[in-house]
């Protein structure tokens, strides 16, 4: 198992971008967005997107997320053990380009989550209607 200092950040990801701007930064230094990245021991670096499920008081789960790891692949991931590290990338407007790919990924990753989230809650009532109609 990695120790959560040993792991390094995704490619195109600066030690820099990790830093919140000063109040009285220049312009081209204030951030335009942020978002977050976790690494799992499963998937590596990943950009949680959409929550999926808090989870109950006393289970021994974690709450539930949507993510999509930095190779592409969507993933399901709890903010439980395998999550190794988090840390929050403060997009600067100088960075925008550099970062771009993430935020491309990001964008992707809360699309093709809510078409998830969107075929269960239809599964689920498509079921209920179904039993209804059957009188269970």
């Amino acid at each position: 198992m990695k120790n959560a200092n040993d792991i390094d950040l995704p490619k195109g990801i600066l030690a820099s971008d990790l830093k919140y701007p000063k109040w009285d930064a220049p312009e081209s230094e204030r951030y335009a967005t942020q978002f977050e990245l976790w690494y799992t021991e499963r998937f590596g670096w990943c950009i949680p997107t959409l929550f999926i499920s808090k989870a109950r008081r006393g289970s021994n789960v974690n709450d539930r997320t949507y993510g999509i790891s930095v190779t592409g692949q969507i993933v399901t991931m709890g903010k439980g053990p395998h999550v190794l590290k988090t840390v929050m990338v403060y997009v600067k407007k100088s960075r925008q380009d550099a970062l771009k790919s993430f935020l491309d990924l990001k964008t992707k990753g809360e699309a093709e989550a809510g078409q998830i989230r969107d075929r269960i809650s239809t599964r689920r009532a498509q079921g209920a209607l179904y039993r209804s109609n059957l009188g269970w």
